[in-house]
């Protein structure tokens, strides 16, 4: 399963991208609303890991942005703000799961194997 890791902070992206390598994931990490949508554009992804709190984009930014992308991964959100608000705002855009950081790592690691099951079939 191929995922792109959309996260501004450089420190824990490196061990994130380091953890989800270990469990034999393809990861490409990037930092900012170009580099995303570069990357989306030129490589094929199953899945897209986005915090959308950013120093570099507003959630706003990332929806119009990511919206009319032809090869748009399935999404999850990692975000470290706990808001009804931004929930409802990324559950409309049609994401898979909204988690709310720091993450159970034992329940994350089982949605990325039933979805790299899923993605494996089709």
């Amino acid at each position: 399963m191929r995922i792109l890791l959309i996260e501004s902070d450089k420190e824990y992206t490196k061990k994130f991208k380091s953890w989800i390598q270990s469990l034999n994931f393809q990861v490409v990490s990037v930092h900012t609303l170009d580099q995303t949508v570069e990357e989306i554009n030129n490589n094929p992804f199953d899945l897209a890991l986005i915090n959308p709190v950013s120093p570099y984009f507003t959630p706003d930014e990332l929806i119009n942005r990511l919206r009319p992308l032809p090869g748009r991964p399935d999404i999850i959100i990692l975000s470290s703000l706990n808001s009804r608000k931004l929930e409802l705002q990324m559950r409309d855009f049609g994401i898979l799961f909204y988690l709310v950081t720091p993450i159970d790592i034992y329940m994350f690691k089982n949605i990325l194997s039933h979805l790299s099951s899923k993605y494996k079939k089709t």
